[in-house]
């Protein structure tokens, strides 16, 4: 996996994936996410999935610890671009209701707002 971090004037870090979510993946996105959220300019937490291959349950562990670890600085954390397989296990799973899940595939490109 390959995480690249970007922090917007807003204060928005996003942070685009590349490759798998899986137990081999833990320590770069581990560190790329707590990275983002030790920074006090930092509001909010965007993670671009587009590029993603897969995720298994290591990585949904992962998207859960990076949860209860936002929620307790008061970060709301957004998935966007999800593959289609990847939606549904968010959907089954209940994960929807933790993040905000949005479709469109990068910030400021088109002018809808994603769906939760």
């Amino acid at each position: 996996m390959h995480v690249s971090t970007h922090i917007d004037a807003a204060g928005v870090a996003e942070l685009s994936l590349l490759g798998r979510l899986d137990v081999e993946a833990h320590a770069e996105f581990a560190a790329a996410w707590e990275a983002a959220l030790a920074r006090p300019e930092v509001r909010g937490l965007t993670l671009d999935m587009g590029d993603v291959e897969y995720v298994d349950s290591s990585g949904l562990g992962m998207l859960l610890v990076l949860h209860r670890a936002a929620a307790a600085r008061r970060v709301d954390v957004t998935l966007r671009a999800c593959r289609p397989h990847f939606r549904q296990v968010l959907r089954a799973t209940n994960f929807t209701r933790l993040f905000r899940v949005e479709d469109r595939l990068c910030s400021g490109i088109d002018g809808e707002e994603g769906t939760r």
